[in-house]
């Protein structure tokens, strides 16, 4: 198995896009809706795709929000493959270390096992439910990281 991380580009969108795993997501839907996404999510901060043997398998990447010493952690995948999570947290981790924020957050969907566990092991806490977050109303758990000093 080849692993390979690369700047998240348009044809990583369209490559995972019909496999993603929740295509009923707001960040599913809008990349169906907005061709320019993958150029969006990488000016509003890194933004990466993982290949697993050349086909893309997940993208990640962090909104910044300049000046506030926040970050939100985004991440989707195909749920047609299985995701390498040990590699995918490991690239997450080496992320996170060069990313300095005060307070990174993920929104994960309540009944997301794997999400979960993903920002678990990412050292993500629980922080509690956001009600009717999502455009079709339905909740999301906010998930934190806070690094004193950052």
């Amino acid at each position: 198995m080849k692993l390979k991380v690369e700047p998240l580009e348009s044809r990583h969108i369209e490559d995972i896009l019909p496999r993603i795993h929740n295509p009923q997501s707001a960040m599913a839907q809008a990349m169906r809706e907005n061709p320019h996404y993958a150029e969006m999510m990488r000016r509003a901060g890194p933004a990466g795709a993982f290949l697993v043997d050349g086909k893309t398998v997940a993208m990640a990447g962090v909104i910044d929000f300049d000046g506030t010493g926040r970050g939100v952690v985004w991440c989707g995948y195909a749920q047609d493959v299985l995701v390498p999570f040990v590699a995918l947290h490991k690239f997450m981790m080496r992320c996170l270390a060069f990313y300095p924020r005060r307070r990174l957050e993920a929104y994960v969907a309540p009944g997301f096992r794997a999400g979960k566990r993903l920002v678990k092991a990412a050292g993500f806490q629980f922080e509690g439910v956001m009600r009717s977050f999502e455009a079709d109303g339905s909740d999301m758990e906010l998930w934190a990281i806070i690094r004193e000093g950052a």
